[in-house]
């Protein structure tokens, strides 16, 4: 039963700094946008959890038996990244 009520309080507090991270990251892609810095087209909460999850999502690479090459990688993420950020003109 206290486990049950110390996992509620944790999900609680992450749920809640989660939530204000998403916030900073979302603000600043909008203030990026409305500079003409990043493209309008994607909403920015959805950019702001999608470099999140991206940014997790490596350490999938590192954790196989053959960790995934750095620079394919990040090679990889520049290119998406340049493709959903970059002012369309």
């Amino acid at each position: 039963m206290q486990r049950e009520a110390s996992s509620r309080f944790f999900a609680g507090r992450l749920e809640a700094v989660q939530h204000a991270l998403n916030a900073a990251f979302a603000e600043a892609i909008a203030r990026a946008q409305a500079k003409g810095l990043i493209t309008p087209h994607h909403d920015p909460l959805a950019l702001a959890v999608f470099i999140q999850a991206y940014t997790m999502g490596r350490v999938l690479g590192d954790l196989d038996t053959e960790p995934l090459d750095a620079a394919a990688w990040n090679a990889l993420i520049g290119d998406v990244l340049d493709a959903l950020v970059r002012p369309r003109r």
